[in-house]
């Protein structure tokens, strides 16, 4: 094996990877053309793919001309068919025309998805019978003397006809006039390709109609599944959860419609579903769709914590303080500027002492009269100020204090954490069946949710609630705690017999999106509309 000039040349065939295959062109041509296929991709690195063992005469020409252009290696296809590469991102992939039979046993390993190829070939008939997946960029050459014609060719699916589509042309005299736009900007159509479909109604996202003899989704999450079918023109063969859950895993097993995808019984659901990493190594999921923080949920309470000092809540202690200082320096300046009058010769003014003072101010901030008015200037001036902080801290006091009398009580929770929850110990939490929440707990190394799972969870594992109704329902009629996203929740509150309330430390924070099956072809179309 070559080695590739200033790295060594690992990678593997992924979800991003380049391939190019070459067919018989003249050295010179097949090198320039390498090196602006890897330019116009922006690949990392490049690599030439064989079947033979030892040393090539062909193969050493080409790489000897290619090197002088970029950096490249060479690599045995049984090494990336059963070993893999992950050392350079976005490698391109080069495979010369005597090695075709390569790209035959890529395909039966299943590691076209997600890459992208260049074939250089004298007939794109030559790929026929060769299954290349939708999500696969498969370009072919062909070269007659001057110039190379390059196509792009895909499968919509593997019962549907090869398609070629023309990409540009090439040549060692003209600058290359390719298209600028991604993959998902030329392939926009599923040309009426029938996708399957898993749905769940669970009244908030997802909710199923019929209109004109056909059925219809309906739901935020129906509404972004009908503008894709129109964006991307496929139609959707419907079916529900097979045991109405959205799919938890026991014993290696999963149920619910996370299982269908897994035992090839649907290609997508078109639901919500929570991300969570167990569910991330069977599935794939689209681009979040929704922000679904699960709290767990109890009954209101009834009671409030009212205490002693209630009626000095309204204003922080510094603003008590405050009240008090002016109280006490409008008490000192009243008879101060009363006496300094009567000095001057103002004997009409009454003689104020500092306790009649002190009387006066403190009658004037509770909002009492009095039968002695100053008669002097600077007297009456003083009865104004004291007069206007009363009234503004009056209006400031009342206005808090009734704000917090109907909306700062403090409700007397009997718990607010799970680990509280714990201790008190006459609550059962719930969770919907078979459901990602399930398996937070089930599955948990946690140790306080393992503990959650045992005491609270797991005495009442067969009687879980199997829909919302029934688990709020529970909520309002016993003590239950649910847990639930506080989108879910709102949409039932209206209809409830009681009010409902989250626990304050007990949220996990989440978001939902639809799956797919692994490796689906069509899973960058739906993210990139």
């Amino acid at each position: 094996m070559l080695r590739m000039r200033g790295a060594v040349a690992v990678s593997f065939l992924f979800l991003g990877c380049y391939f190019v295959v070459c067919a018989e062109f003249p050295v010179a041509v097949t090198a320039s053309l390498i090196a602006d296929v890897r330019a116009h991709l922006y690949s990392g690195c490049v690599y030439i793919l064989h079947s033979y063992f030892g040393y090539d005469k062909e193969l050493a020409a080409v790489w000897s001309a290619a090197a002088g252009l970029l950096n490249i290696g060479v690599l045995h296809v049984q090494h990336l068919i059963y070993e893999g590469y992950d050392s350079c991102p976005s490698p391109l992939y080069v495979v010369l025309n005597r090695d075709l039979l390569i790209l035959s046993e890529v395909s039966a390993a299943g590691k076209f998805s997600g890459a992208r190829w260049l074939v250089f070939l004298h007939s794109v008939s030559e790929l026929s019978l060769l299954d290349v997946p939708f999500d696969c960029e498969f370009l072919a050459a062909q070269w007659d003397g001057e110039v190379a014609r390059l196509n792009d060719v895909y499968r919509i699916s593997p019962r549907v006809s090869l398609q070629v589509r023309y990409f540009g042309d090439w040549s060692l005299s003209s600058r290359r006039n390719w298209p600028s736009v991604g993959l998902y900007r030329r392939r926009t159509s599923l040309d009426g390709h029938v996708i399957r479909t898993v749905i769940l109604e669970d009244e908030t996202y997802v909710s199923l109609d019929r209109m004109d003899n056909e059925v219809v989704l309906g739901g935020y999450i129906g509404h972004i599944w009908s503008e894709l079918e129109t964006e991307m023109n496929f139609k959707s063969n419907f079916c529900k959860s097979i045991d109405g859950g959205t799919g938890s895993e026991k014993n290696g097993t999963w149920d619910g419609m996370v299982g269908m995808l897994v035992r090839d019984e649907a290609e997508v659901g078109a639901s919500s579903f929570l991300m969570t990493v167990k569910r991330m190594e069977v599935v794939d999921y689209t681009y979040s769709i929704d922000e679904a923080g699960t709290n767990v949920y109890i009954k209101r309470p009834k009671e409030y914590s009212l205490s002693w000092n209630v009626p000095m809540a309204p204003f922080s202690f510094w603003l008590w303080f405050c009240v008090m200082v002016a109280m006490g320096l409008l008490s000192l300046i009243l008879p101060l500027a009363c006496n300094i009058q009567r000095h001057h010769g103002n004997r009409n003014e009454r003689a104020f002492g500092f306790r009649d003072s002190w009387l006066c101010t403190l009658g004037i901030f509770c909002q009492q009269g009095h039968n002695e008015t100053p008669r002097s200037c600077a007297g009456r001036v003083v009865y104004l100020t004291s007069h206007m902080c009363a009234i503004v801290l009056l209006a400031g006091y009342a206005g808090n204090y009734i704000s917090y009398l109907s909306a700062g009580r403090p409700l007397v929770m009997p718990f607010t954490s799970l680990s509280e929850m714990l201790d008190d110990g006459s609550y059962r939490l719930g969770v919907i069946a078979k459901s990602a929440q399930l398996n937070f707990f089930d599955k948990a190394t946690d140790s306080l949710f393992k503990e959650v799972y045992e005491k609270l969870i797991l005495p009442d594992i067969h009687n879980l609630p199997s829909d919302y109704v029934d688990a709020f329902k529970r909520v309002c009629e016993s003590k239950y705690a649910f847990m639930s996203s506080a989108n879910v929740m709102r949409r039932f509150t209206a209809n409830l017999s009681c009010s409902v309330i989250a626990l304050p430390r007990a949220t996990i924070p989440g978001v939902i999106a639809m799956t797919t099956a692994k490796k689906f072809p069509y899973l960058g179309l739906i993210n990139h509309k």
